[in-house]
């Protein structure tokens, strides 16, 4: 019943998402908690606060968070004085999760809201966070890992199956207490409650599962090989009754018996599923959805993105945020083909369940012109659809440049005709006679594309060879084919000219929050330094009198609604450039980044990211000082001294970013082994600047 009633939600579209979708603004005043916890100074117990509220997908004052907020008021309606101590807020994360703070706060990702089937779902997860700060799960959790840390007698899997098992007893509290404390006095459907542990249990599955259609990647004039695609997908298997020993959390069918216990003695009568409008909680449940593609597309899991999206497009055939999610997964996945985050973008086929295997496997199967031949397809129409796009024109470009310098767009290599199209011989005799009565020879130059003789089939061609033939009917495509292509060449003729490139690197430039992760010598965790490098950069631009914006990130970050906005594209810009490790693309996040450079005082990042970890002396060069020991007795202390120095391996990337256009003005990297690793990343530092400062000179 659960399942059919969600079919129902999903194929009721709203109106309002019919055109266009555009990611979640918050409004209203500022909150308290992003001066306590937003700043630059914060408490040691309160780095993860930190790290929440600057991470830019925090968000407050949408109306996610107002659906929200309706729901808390009718469950806290007894407990007033509760009600003011407590804060919702929306986090911009596709996990299906829920997390309640010590401080009072709740936190709903929007990968939860994308999965609901109803209202009386969220009412209860709501009631099951309310209740860890109520009772204090989080406080005694933390004072019981000090002690337990302080333990010497344990061992480590000692230490992790007590944690866990007092976890789990939490866990199963916060179920009871939720229901009888709080779900209990208001009308939400207990029936409805079976559906929550749905949810949890399938929380990594699509929000849909549709069969995939081999046709909305073909067209009339080509089609793919068969092996593309799989006969059968993996049917979903997810367990409910797992060990759950060394969980967190009671496994799901323990918790869902209880639940069911409850509500077979209980009276439903009078209780309804939803007591908000129930086409508020789709609008809800449908902006959640679309942010959770907005996350997938800035975190670089591109199958997430296209096979969600094309889920969406049942409802929502016209949209634009759609089209162009769909254009820039494909578009994400070409660029990323011989990558290493390939396997990010689109995991393996026989790692997936349910309908979305199909999409990994032809992901995975085509080849890298395949891809490119589609994303462009795709961008293209996108373009047709909505010609003020500009984003989707810089897409068709860096693709057609790109198929360009890797000798792939050539004219002769993509027929006129369809894949399947068997000419008779007069029929290949008037195509070739066709261009010959157009004209003479300098009429038919000055036509351009419209006039060239028309490629017929080869026996040599393939799939990729009639991917543009509906495109090239078209004059427009193949004239803007030649555009590019004449950039590139203006381009190249100048490459040796550097007045423009000194010139973009004049403009002021703002230093963006720095990445420095060290690992000491015997430590478990990366510590984060990058406030040290930071002002290390800051330091050397002020000694080197190089131009940086006016404008600091804390007064983006702290001094109203509207500047937070504009850090926060700015830093999900920042996270698509660091997930894109290094591929060469047009940035996802840099699609209507205009008004966020513009309050940032410049358009010009620099982003700089560095770790450092020490190389463990018994792998290191360890036979070199032995045999010098061997060979020499008398430098056998040096020896000594070297075979147990540790040395530090560093790694760091330095680049300037036009981050409207994505395009890299400057970079320069780092790969040292050094006991001095600090040193040598200043030098660094300093030398990139210093290199930006009189490039072109």
């Amino acid at each position: 019943m659960m399942i059919a009633a969600g079919c129902v939600l999903m194929a009721q579209p709203v109106s309002q998402f019919a055109a266009d979708y555009h990611p979640a603004v918050c409004t209203g005043d500022m909150p308290a908690d992003f001066a306590r916890y937003g700043g630059t100074k914060v408490k040691t117990n309160e780095a993860a606060c930190h790290a929440l509220f600057t991470s830019g997908e925090l968000l407050f004052g949408t109306p996610m968070n107002a659906y929200v907020e309706a729901v808390a008021e009718r469950l806290l309606e007894s407990w007033p004085e509760l009600r003011g101590q407590l804060r919702f807020y929306i986090l911009r994360s596709p996990e299906v999760n829920a997390a309640a703070y010590e401080n009072g706060m709740v936190v709903v990702n929007t990968g939860l809201l994308a999965q609901l089937q109803n209202e009386s779902e969220l009412a209860f997860i709501l009631a099951h966070e309310i209740v860890h700060i109520q009772e204090g799960h989080i406080q005694a959790e933390r004072e019981a890992a000090k002690k337990e840390r302080r333990a010497t007698r344990q061992t480590l899997p000692d230490v992790l199956v007590t944690s866990q098992y007092r976890s789990r007893e939490h866990e199963t509290e916060a179920d009871r207490l939720a229901f009888q404390r709080f779900f209990a006095k208001t009308a939400y459907s207990y029936e409805a409650l079976d559906g929550v542990f749905d949810v949890l249990q399938y929380s990594y599955l699509p929000f849909d599962e549709i069969p995939f259609d081999r046709r909305f990647v073909e067209a009339v004039c080509y089609h793919f090989p068969d092996d593309y695609f799989l006969a059968a997908v993996t049917p979903v298997r997810a367990r409910e009754d797992y060990a759950d020993t060394l969980s967190s959390h009671p496994n799901l069918l323990k918790r869902r018996e209880w639940i069911r216990r409850q509500v077979a003695v209980a009276d439903n009568s009078g209780r309804s599923t939803f007591l908000q409008p129930e086409a508020l909680f789709r609008e809800m449940r449908d902006r959640a959805r679309f942010e959770c593609i907005d996350s997938w597309l800035t975190q670089h899991k591109y199958t997430d993105a296209f096979y969600n999206s094309y889920v969406m497009l049942r409802q929502y055939p016209d949209n634009l945020f759609l089209h162009r999610a769909l254009y820039m997964s494909l578009y994400g996945v070409a660029c990323q083909k011989n990558s290493d985050g390939f396997d990010e973008a689109v995991p393996p086929s026989k790692e997936v369940e349910g309908e979305k295997q199909q999409v990994c496997h032809f992901l995975r199967k085509a080849r890298l012109v395949e891809l490119e031949l589609l994303a462009l397809r795709f961008a293209w129409q996108a373009h047709l659809r909505n010609p003020q796009d500009a984003f989707a024109v810089e897409v068709v470009d860096h693709i057609m440049r790109q198929m360009t310098e890797d000798n792939q767009l050539a004219y002769a290599k993509y027929s006129d005709y369809p894949m399947d199209w068997i000419p008779s011989p007069v029929e290949q005799a008037e195509q070739q006679n066709e261009a010959a009565a157009a004209g003479n020879k300098y009429d038919r130059l000055k036509q351009g594309s419209a006039n060239r003789s028309k490629v017929l089939p080869e026996e040599t061609f393939t799939t990729r060879n009639f991917m543009l033939a509906d495109l090239r009917q078209n004059p427009a495509f193949w004239n803007h084919v030649d555009s590019v292509k004449g950039v590139l060449e203006d381009e190249a003729s100048l490459k040796s000219l550097h007045t423009l490139r000194n010139a973009e690197l004049r403009k002021p430039m703002l230093v963006w929050n720095p990445l420095y992760f060290k690992l000491k010598l015997g430590g478990r965790n990366y510590l984060p330094q990058g406030d040290k490098l930071e002002k290390t950069i800051l330091k050397s631009c002020k000694r080197l009198k190089i131009n940086l914006s006016d404008i600091e990130k804390d007064s983006l970050l702290l001094s109203s609604a509207e500047s937070y906005n504009h850090y926060c594209k700015l830093q999900r810009w920042h996270a698509d450039y660091l997930n894109a490790a290094g591929n060469t693309m047009v940035l996802y996040q840099s699609c209507g980044i205009g008004e966020a450079c513009a309050a940032a005082g410049t358009d010009h990042f620099c982003v700089v990211y560095a770790y450092s970890h020490p190389e463990h002396f018994i792998f290191r060069y360890m036979w070199l000082p032995f045999i010098s020991a061997v060979l020499v007795p008398l430098a056998s202390p040096v020896a000594a001294a070297h075979f147990f120095a540790f040395d530090y391996e560093t790694k760091a990337q330095f680049a300037v970013i036009d981050v409207k256009t994505s395009k890299i003005l400057y970079s320069s990297s780092l790969d040292a082994d050094a006991e001095q690793t600090d040193a040598y990343l200043h030098d660094f530092v300093y030398q990139s600047l210093h290199d930006i400062k009189y490039i072109g000179k």
